[in-house]
């Protein structure tokens, strides 16, 4: 497997816990058809094997987009089913072992909550920087705005991609504050029609970005 580059334009979180009785395969789909350029798969609910069957419908589905498809947190998941890397937070195995395992050519990326994490960066091919504003998808979370996208472009080259409550009207301020592209749950698979959405915010995402696709 050869790294090549990655547009993190609209980057696609799909929950299992934002299915809604909604088949796996057919949401990552419309997402993918509607131009989500990268798509990650977060399962903080089911067994190992449920979560392994999972993500294998969806890779599937990745491969025909020729779209790359990362594992929440879960490296044994994304080694399993070929992905094409993992996410991981802060409180997960640091980017330099996660390295050892994935071997140069697979993509990590690590989440940021604020300045001083980007201590542990090193390694790592891309940051989700979050929560930019309140969010309904993850407990807890500190909200950082546009300040800490800010602060984080200042001290890094890597790609940055916002997460945390980013809706369509939201887009064009965050790409504005340093974001090479956005991460999305509930704008994406909180919707009735997925693919429309995914459209929506894809072209938001290329305006913000003066035109530009990658």
């Amino acid at each position: 497997m050869q790294k090549n580059p990655v547009d993190y334009a609209l980057y696609a979180i799909l929950d299992r816990e934002w299915l809604d009785g909604r088949d796996i395969a057919v949401l990552a789909e419309e997402a993918l058809s509607g131009g989500a350029s990268i798509l990650q798969y977060r399962n903080k609910v089911d067994e190992t094997g449920d979560f392994y069957r999972q993500a294998l419908r969806i890779r599937k589905v990745t491969e025909d987009f020729g779209v790359p498809f990362l594992i929440n947190d879960r490296m044994d998941i994304a080694l399993a089913v070929g992905a094409d890397g993992v996410h991981v937070g802060q409180s997960d195995l640091p980017v330099h072992v996660i390295r050892k395992w994935l071997g140069r050519d697979r993509i990590i990326g690590i989440s940021v909550s604020r300045p001083e994490e980007l201590s542990s960066i090193a390694g790592a091919d891309y940051l989700g920087v979050g929560s930019v504003y309140p969010t309904g998808s993850k407990a807890g979370v500190q909200v950082g705005g546009l300040d800490l996208i800010r602060s984080v472009r200042a001290e890094t080259d890597l790609p940055i991609v916002g997460i945390g409550g980013i809706q369509i009207e939201r887009v064009a301020e965050v790409i504005g504050a340093g974001c090479d592209g956005v991460a999305v749950i509930s704008a994406l698979f909180g919707q009735a029609d997925v693919r429309g959405a995914a459209l929506k915010i894809s072209k938001a995402v290329e305006e913000a970005r003066g035109g530009s696709t990658c």
